[in-house]
C-alpha cells in the first residue's frame, strides 16, 4: 500500500485525495480509512476540461453525496469553496476540515486577503 509506505518512510501524516463525481467515488474512500490520516474529497474535473489541474480548479461537487454516504469521521472538503458557500458546505457535509485555493484568489495564484478574511469569518460563523 503506497500510503503506508509513505507514512513509514517519512513518519508524517498522509492526506489521501479522492476525486468525486458520483457516489462510487465517495465509497472509494473506505479503502484508505485505515492508512490515510485524513481523506480529502475534491471535485473531479470534467473529462473535457483539458487544462484541469490536480486541484484548484474552482469546481464544486454535489455535497449531498457525502451526507448520503458514510464518509470517514475526519475528512476534508475541497473543490469550489469560497466565502459565499462555505457556510452551506459546513451545514451540508459536517466536514472536519476545509481546503480552499482558487475561491480566495484575485487571479490564478494571486490570493485575495479580503476574500481570505471573509472565508474565515464565514467559516467561524457557520461552526
Amino acid at each position: 500500500d503506497r500510503i503506508a509506505e509513505i507514512k513509514h518512510t517519512t513518519g508524517l501524516p498522509v492526506i489521501k485525495a479522492i476525486k468525486v463525481r458520483n457516489r462510487q467515488d465517495v465509497d472509494e474512500a473506505t479503502a484508505f480509512e485505515e492508512t490515510a490520516d485524513i481523506i480529502l474529497f475534491d471535485a473531479r474535473a470534467p473529462d473535457n476540461q483539458v487544462d484541469a489541474l490536480p486541484g484548484g480548479n474552482g469546481i464544486r461537487f454535489d455535497w449531498s453525496l457525502l451526507s448520503s454516504a458514510n464518509p470517514p469521521e475526519n475528512f476534508m472538503l475541497s473543490g469550489g469553496l469560497n466565502p459565499d458557500n462555505i457556510a452551506n458546505a459546513v451545514t451540508a457535509t459536517n466536514a472536519a476540515y476545509f481546503d480552499v485555493s482558487s475561491g480566495v484568489e484575485l487571479s490564478p495564484g494571486e490570493k485575495d486577503l479580503t476574500a481570505i478574511k471573509k472565508f474565515i469569518v464565514a467559516l467561524r460563523n457557520a461552526g
